[in-house]
């Protein structure tokens, strides 16, 4: 018998697979987006040697995410109208170990 939170992801994982016309099979439930974040990096290959790009002005989650894939981290400055990573300063950082 499920217990009622198995249940209710259940239902979730239903409702989002119908919303995204997909199987629910293919639907990952994650309690914490740290732990997704992580999931992410891995399932696309990040690891040691890597560099990922990020912007500057984010959570120390997103940099220990790709560090703890063995990863660096490679920081670019924030356009300070949006407060988004300033894409005129993002070719200067790609380097032939960025994924």
């Amino acid at each position: 018998m499920m217990s009622k939170r198995e249940q209710l992801e259940a239902e979730y994982r239903g409702r989002l697979a119908q919303y995204l016309e997909c199987d629910p099979a293919d639907i990952f439930l994650y309690w914490k987006g740290r732990v997704a974040l992580y999931a992410i990096l891995k399932a696309m290959g990040i690891g040691a040697g890597d560099e990922v790009i990020l912007q500057a002005y984010t959570c120390v989650v997103v940099a220990n995410a790709i560090i703890y894939l063995g990863a660096t981290p490679v920081y670019v400055d924030i356009d300070p109208a949006t407060y988004n990573l300033n894409i005129d300063l993002l070719e200067d950082k790609i380097t032939d170990r960025t994924k």
